[in-house]
């Protein structure tokens, strides 16, 4: 079976730190790459092709996760399984924009080992698309 690949976006080098450490205790995925902003990510992720598994902060520099989840979005060659966003700050509005922009999990700042690993193995036993990349 392929491993889940896992993209990791944030300006905090340290959550980029924690979400890989996790990622690398699970036998079934890794992280495949990491950007510091939306600007960056999306071209990695066009240069990638297929993410299994997208980490995504929503308040960064030059492009904020909101803007990166609606260029995906635009872009239809892209396969993106599933989409966690992270953000320390939370309200129904934005949890309504993250589903609207295809965000299925919401993880709230500071993370924790425990909640990751709950996200992880909640998403590692969903279906993925059968489309290859």
């Amino acid at each position: 079976m392929e491993k889940l690949r896992v993209f990791i976006v944030d300006d905090s080098p340290d959550v980029v730190s924690l979400i890989s450490s996790v990622v690398s205790m699970q036998s079934n995925m890794y992280v495949i790459d990491t950007a510091s902003n939306g600007e960056e990510a999306f071209q990695k992720i066009r240069a990638i092709g297929k993410i299994d598994i997208l980490f995504t902060d929503l308040i960064m520099p030059r492009l904020d996760g909101f803007n990166l989840l609606k260029r995906l979005k635009e872009k239809s060659d892209l396969i993106i399984n599933h989409i966690v966003t992270v953000s320390a700050m939370v309200n129904d509005k934005i949890l309504n924009s993250v589903s609207t922009l295809g965000g299925e999990m919401f993880l709230i700042k500071p993370l924790s080992t425990s909640s990751l690993n709950d996200c992880l193995r909640t998403l590692s036993s969903m279906p993925l698309s059968n489309v290859e990349g």
